[in-house]
């Protein structure tokens, strides 16, 4: 929190002593923490050049930092406003807010981009930019801003935010330890009405930082789980990474034998009865699915288990055939536009109306794009809305793609949220029917199906990374991230490629996807 902080809102609409507080923070995250990265996010243009500003006046005084800032870094340090931060990631993000009290001490409700519709979307985007820490730079409170009836969902997700933000400890960098016990009220009332079924439980399920919250023992088998209970308690606002909280692992354990049953305080309170009966209800499906087939079952391990073996043996390269089948070519489906030439725009002067040729960012157009979206992600989800963005502007033959033209698409995509035709975790826009994920392979002659590494989903990687290991039956983790890498035609060599392949394969160590053991990784069996 910044003391005695002053936003110029008439003049440069800039808050010195708030970019002087985050040019320091970012001086101080490269004297202790070097080998993190870091950006940060600020909420206006005018407030990202003010932080600029102060970190090349420091730049001057301590020369030898300059190589921290220098863009051709891998994963470099950038400072960018809210508009922008899409598909950047750091290890450690700076948000700075800006707004606050002006020279006569008075706080205006209008926070940019926020007070927008789809401020709110825009604002989930920049605080899940970090990977593990986001340091919140701010000049006001929670309690600053005052909210009514008419105030848009943007403004109230940014009291939600400082208001959590207020009340969370202020070091994120906690060693975890094996827990003992459930961590909340809820999670205990749950795990008992689970034993008054006649089933045991066990809490914290999971050798990562992120645990299933409840795992309810298999009757036939106690060291098998049959359902893994989540609820929205620590465990799930404290995942080290935001990213994955939700999307890399639910979706791999749903694949791979577990079955995930979430369960949401606000409706357990008030429909206790319901939420007991579709409990119960989920248990028994389980039950019978796994008595038909032989189901995988995912078993608890030890620790030590969980881990890759670290002692130096030779390993060699292990030659197998079916690599090539790996993954299925990307089928582009076109997208047809069928719209008008020409509009009649209005005017508030003589002659009050004009014929003016169409052009994509109208709002006349929104309806037919919006359903040319709902149809891309049907067909192709899931894809990353900067793809999406492309698609769309290609069905309208326009090549260039500047603002008007993401902020249509943006408003296009506003439409299916609010209607709930589709789903978007973080950057990736999903269909709404669950779906099996599916290795999509660029196809030579097609340069739509190219995609960057960026817009190639978490699950997609896993995917591949599991069918890699499952026909070379044992690889080395090297020899796996090369092959990884090759079937989606990116170069293994690459640092970017190996960080972002090899946050996956750490994520699916922990959740015992597969094993590595004196350097050869395999599927997890029991």
């Amino acid at each position: 929190f910044v003391k005695d902080a002053i936003y110029d809102r008439g003049g440069s609409r800039t808050n010195v002593l708030e970019a002087e507080a985050v040019a320091n923070l970012i001086f101080e995250h490269f004297c202790h923490n070097s080998k993190k990265t870091l950006g940060v996010v600020t909420f206006s243009i005018a407030q990202m050049e003010a932080i600029e500003e102060a970190i090349e006046l420091r730049l001057k005084q301590r020369p030898t930092f300059e190589h921290f800032f220098k863009e051709d870094r891998l994963e470099g340090f950038f400072v960018k406003n809210l508009e922008n931060v899409q598909g950047d990631e750091r290890d450690v993000m700076i948000f700075s807010v800006g707004y606050g009290r002006d020279f006569k001490d008075r706080i205006t409700m209008n926070f940019g981009p926020l007070n927008k519709p789809g401020g709110e979307r825009r604002l989930n985007v920049a605080v899940t930019r970090a990977r593990e820490k986001m340091i919140l730079v701010t000049s006001i409170r929670a309690n600053d801003i005052i909210l009514s009836d008419s105030s848009p969902e943007g403004v109230r997700t940014l009291y939600q935010y400082l208001n959590y933000a207020e009340r969370v400890p202020n070091d994120l960098g906690i060693t975890y330890k094996q827990p003992t016990g459930f961590d909340s009220k809820i999670e205990k009332v749950i795990a008992s009405e689970i034993q008054n079924m006649g089933y045991k439980v066990t809490p914290k399920v999971g050798f990562s930082e992120y645990r299933i919250d409840i795992g309810i023992l298999d009757p036939s088998d106690p060291k098998s789980f049959i359902l893994g209970v989540e609820c929205d308690g620590n465990t799930y606002r404290s995942s080290c990474s935001a990213r994955d909280r939700d999307r890399l692992r639910e979706q791999i354990l749903n694949q791979l034998g577990w079955k995930i049953h979430r369960i949401w305080s606000p409706t357990w309170v008030s429909r206790k009865d319901s939420e007991v009966k579709r409990l119960k209800e989920a248990i028994k499906k389980r039950l019978e699915n796994k008595s038909k087939s032989n189901d995988i079952s995912t078993q608890l391990k030890s620790d030590e288990s969980m881990n890759c073996v670290s002692e130096k043996v030779e390993v060699k390269t292990i030659k197998f055939s079916g690599i090539e089948k790996i993954g299925v070519p990307y089928k582009i489906r076109p997208l047809i536009a069928s719209f008008k030439q020409t509009v009649t725009i209005r005017t508030s002067t003589y002659p009050y109306s004009s014929i003016q040729k169409n052009a994509f960012h109208f709002d006349c157009n929104r309806d037919l794009q919006s359903k040319l979206l709902e149809e891309l992600v049907n067909n192709e989800g899931p894809v990353h809305f900067d793809y999406a963005v492309k698609r769309l502007a290609s069905a309208w033959k326009v090549r260039r793609l500047g603002p008007r033209i993401t902020f249509a698409v943006r408003e296009a995509l506003d439409l299916l949220l609010d209607d709930e035709k589709i789903m978007v975790r973080e950057n990736f826009l999903w269909p709404k029917k669950p779906i099996k994920i599916i290795v999509r392979v660029p196809v030579s002659d097609i340069p739509e199906t190219k995609r960057k590494p960026d817009h190639i989903p978490l699950e997609e990687i896993a995917e591949a990374i599991r069918l890699v290991v499952q026909y070379a039956i044992g690889i080395s983790p090297e020899s796996l991230l090369i092959e990884t890498a090759k079937i989606f035609n990116f170069n293994p060599k690459t640092e970017r490629i190996r960080i972002m392949i090899l946050r996956v394969y750490k994520e699916m160590l922990s959740s015992e996807i597969i094993v590595c053991k004196k350097n050869v990784v395999t599927l997890f069996s029991k």
